[in-house]
């Protein structure tokens, strides 16, 4: 197929596919989400660099499962057909010696590539087609060395909880403690380590080999392909028996709150000391959902009430108050004491033209790190886009901002018409959080203040992990976390939850000409406002002052660079202040 790339066929039918979703069923939570995962398929793709030929080939990226590569390659047969070109042959089917065969492969073949299996050898006798064929070699790093130690970060590093679908740059896998030691050789290079050669320059023969492959962009990002994600699990597990020790303890992502419990009886909650964080029980049935809406959240000037007046009138349970982060929260009201208890449910609300003047002025940055901070396991970010309302020139802006969203941060992206189809998703989404919650009890944590993010993520894995005391529970049944309300909003209040380095971005934000990114950049350069202070002190000239920020930033991508004049300016108003202290 000349002059046209398959990527962007397989683009466009995603967006077909997510486009019929999203016809007459805005409001089903379930439907939303089905549209949700074409979208971040379709974004998954579109952001990576390489060109596939059959779409069972995607099944690398994030977000393409078996559904979604059959439905394309359907989809494909029929374009085909109707172009009169051949459809292109799929190369998981084109080599003897599938990925089923390489499962079958025991640790001593790994370390030993040269032999072939048993197995491999009674498939060979099989046909004599497949003698005939050459089978694919598959590269194996010798142990310990360069390429060892990449291939096991690169699949610690999916294995993490941070991991959102991005992949490593160079130095943070040289970085990595790990890298020094899975590996004998030193990532490091030059005359003055003595060493001349890096275990870094392993990097290109896992990408010849197509272990690892990487984007074309000048910040390179490393990700392990589908046969060097096969490769670093058998030599993960190689290395642990070899060590004694159990492949069991692999490192997994965060656990579902899904969790069984056998729980028995206790007629009343009690308290539970842990760590860093006391914890009651709420028995089914003694609390009931309810939506807090922001007191800001308005559709017009004119019509204040619009969002609390329309929810009430659906029957939904709603409280208007300020909140501390986000424009709807959800919370567990005990029916008794109506104490309320954040549950793991939050949304963001943008207008179109909103969500272009926050990327603007950098406010949409600070305003996923305070949701990110709220260390609730649901983000829903919202965006309403009215008819008749574009993008215009921003599209790109706003595109990459909900791409971003999605796939770094992990947040759900909802897209309605407008107020009245978002009262329809928060209705919906209400209605089914209520029929999730009423079967199941609800253990109310209290965190420490000082230490919110920490206590909340060790009750998460003391609780969602099964290290619950039976004797505080009922019922053999699901259990669920809550964060107490008063904790919750003390914790992440706007005054409350900044540290220094946090309140130096906003003081420099009010220079006018520094972006949050340029604010960003000089923040890395020097973390506190006191790092500043000495910088500009060891500087002997005030020449070389008005200049330093300048100096510091100027091989950085243009966004973030400071140039001579913000750089003066920048010194006038930290600098001078300084001399004349």
């Amino acid at each position: 197929m000349s002059g046209l790339s398959w990527n962007q066929l397989f683009l466009d039918w995603i967006k077909e596919l997510a486009d019929a979703k999203s016809s007459g069923a805005s409001a089903n939570i379930s439907v939303g989400r089905l549209q949700d995962t074409y979208m971040k398929a379709y974004l998954s793709l579109e952001s990576c660099p390489k060109q596939f030929s059959h779409p069972s080939q995607l099944k690398e990226l994030k977000f393409f499962g078996e559904k979604i590569c059959s439905t394309l390659t359907k989809k494909l047969k029929i374009y085909c057909a109707s172009e009169g070109i051949p459809v292109p042959n799929d190369p998981s089917t084109q080599v003897t010696l599938d990925w089923a065969s390489v499962e079958a492969v025991d640790e001593d073949s790994l370390e030993h590539p040269g032999e072939k299996s048993t197995d491999v050898k009674q498939d060979k006798r099989k046909s004599k087609k497949k003698r005939k064929q050459a089978d694919p070699k598959l590269f194996v790093p010798r142990h310990r060395s360069g390429g060892y130690a990449i291939l096991l970060v690169l699949r610690d590093h999916e294995k993490s909880d941070h991991f959102h679908g991005q992949g490593l740059g160079k130095s943070d896998i040289i970085r990595n403690a790990k890298a020094k030691e899975y590996c004998d050789t030193s990532f490091e290079s030059g005359t003055n380590t003595g060493n001349f050669y890096s275990a870094w320059n392993s990097v290109n023969t896992l990408v010849k080999n197509g272990l690892v492959y990487s984007t074309s962009s000048r910040n390179c990002h490393y990700f392990l392909t589908p046969e060097g994600r096969q490769i670093a699990n058998k030599l993960y597990r190689a290395t642990k028996e070899a060590l004694g020790e159990s492949a069991s303890s692999d490192p997994v992502g965060p656990i579902d709150s899904t969790h069984d419990y056998s729980l028995t009886h206790a007629s009343d909650p009690r308290n539970m000391q842990r760590d860093s964080f006391m914890a009651i029980l709420w028995p089914r049935g003694t609390y009931e959902i309810k939506l807090l809406l922001d007191n800001r959240e308005v559709k017009s000037s004119n019509n204040r009430d619009y969002f609390s007046e329309q929810l009430s009138s659906n029957g939904i349970d709603v409280e208007v108050k300020t909140l501390p982060v986000g424009d709807v929260i959800w919370v567990a009201q005990h029916k008794e004491t109506h104490q309320q208890v954040v549950i793991d449910y939050i949304l963001e609300r943008k207008r179109l033209d909103d969500l272009i003047s926050s990327i603007k002025d950098g406010r949409f940055s600070e305003q996923k790190s305070r949701l990110r901070r709220s260390a609730l396991k649901n983000v829903i970010y919202l965006v309403e886009e009215p008819k008749g309302m574009t993008a215009g020139v921003y599209r790109n802006h706003v595109l990459t901002a909900m791409s971003q969203s999605m796939v770094v941060d992990n947040f759900m992206l909802r897209r309605t018409n407008g107020p009245d189809e978002t009262v329809k998703y928060l209705t919906s989404v209400t209605r089914q959080l209520e029929e999730m919650y009423n079967t199941r009890p609800l253990v109310v944590i209290y965190p420490h203040v000082e230490t919110f993010r920490s206590s909340v993520s060790k009750a998460r894995e003391q609780y969602q992990s099964g290290q619950v005391d039976p004797e505080h529970l009922d019922v053999a049944s699901i259990v669920e976390i809550g964060i107490d309300y008063d904790s919750f909003n003390i914790s992440l209040s706007k005054t409350g939850m900044f540290t220094i380095r946090e309140v130096f971005l906003k003081m420099l934000m009010t220079i006018r000409g520094v972006s949050w990114d340029k604010a960003v950049a000089i923040q890395k350069v020097y973390p506190t406002p006191r790092d500043l202070f000495d910088a500009y002190n060891s500087e002997q000239t005030i020449e070389s002052k008005k200049n330093m920020i300048y100096e510091a930033l100027k091989d950085n991508i243009s966004r973030k660079r400071v140039g001579k004049l913000l750089s003066e300016k920048i010194f006038e108003n930290w600098g001078c202040k300084l001399d004349e202290a």
